[in-house]
């Protein structure tokens, strides 16, 4: 498989992760930090993520890799978390907080293992 072959399947990945996570189309391009034309083009198929949104959708994939962790019995919570108000995060959603780019999305990382290291 080419790395291009791989930047799809990843993209792939994470749209339909995005999708179970009832995120909207404009949060999924703050989330990536791209564009919604570019979102559109991806979701049509055959072209991967901008290799510049990879590091966001490596950090979401970590982030729903703990949250399985946590709530594997728990649908509604392995899928709604994210949009959750959460007092442990002064009162803000998972998802407001990794909407700020990297650092939002390594800071939600951060949470989840610290509590699946508890």
């Amino acid at each position: 498989m080419t790395d291009e072959n791989q930047m799809i399947v990843v993209s792939k990945a994470i749209l339909t992760l995005l999708n179970k996570w009832l995120i909207t189309d404009k949060d999924q391009c703050e989330l990536l930090g791209i564009d919604c034309a570019t979102l559109g083009k991806v979701k049509l198929g055959g072209t991967a993520l901008p290799a510049h949104s990879m590091p966001n959708a490596a950090g979401l994939l970590n982030v729903h890799k703990s949250l399985r962790l946590l709530y594997s019995q728990n649908s509604e919570l392995l899928y709604g978390w994210i949009s959750m108000k959460n007092d442990n995060l002064q009162g803000q959603s998972p998802l407001k907080i990794m909407k700020n780019g990297v650092g939002g999305i390594k800071e939600i990382e951060a949470y989840l293992s610290n509590s699946l290291s508890r």
